[in-house]
């Protein structure tokens, strides 16, 4: 089998993202624990408190049952987003084979998506702004890669312009495959040199 390298990844500030993701990771974890410890003590402890927000009452087990579900939520996408700005694995990750560059993007819960693109072909990545909440705080792209052996498309939250296309650029030109980035995805950070 082939190894698999990162093609697109989280740039610069990667050390500093990737501390983030794993202390929130571990508030999810702990979160997810004590309502769970919570939870389990209100329900086997023979009495039933009761919580009174906003003017609804509603059992106090309730709230313990909805902080272990946010718990979990939170704490699975911290820790598949860290793995994803770790340097074993990115956005997108490419294989070398021997008849050009086979992209992988691993989905959650689904199976993955990949495409070859053969030697001396071009990849085409364009993004497009989903959504942008919070005055561009919080922005949402639509990424579709695509060559001439067909293409795929996922969804990528974050800044479009931490991202970098440097590994995946190297790979590429080495298998005179041209990458091409349009759409939002001009912004995305490439090998200096390259336009």
């Amino acid at each position: 089998m082939y190894e698999t390298h990162p093609a697109l990844v989280i740039g610069v500030s990667r050390g500093r993202v990737r501390v983030t993701l794993f202390l929130l990771g571990v508030f999810g974890l702990l979160l997810t624990v004590g309502s769970a410890v919570f939870l389990v003590q209100e329900l086997l402890g023979g009495r039933t408190g009761v919580s009174e927000y906003w003017g609804f009452r509603f059992p106090s087990w309730l709230g313990f049952a909805g902080g272990v579900v946010v718990g979990v939520a939170v704490a699975w996408d911290s820790f598949a987003t860290w793995r994803a700005a770790g340097p074993a694995h990115g956005v997108l990750d490419y294989v070398l084979e021997p008849t050009g560059l086979r992209l992988v993007h691993h989905r959650r819960l689904l199976r993955r998506q990949e495409l070859l693109v053969e030697r001396g072909q071009h990849l085409v990545l364009d993004a497009t702004l989903l959504s942008s909440r919070r005055g561009g705080l919080e922005r949402s792209y639509r990424i579709v890669v695509s060559a001439p052996g067909g293409s795929f498309a996922f969804t990528q939250d974050g800044y479009i312009e931490k991202l970098s296309l440097a590994p995946l650029e190297q790979a590429a030109r080495q298998l005179g495959i041209e990458v091409v980035t349009t759409g939002a995805a001009t912004e995305i950070q490439r090998t200096a040199g390259v336009v």
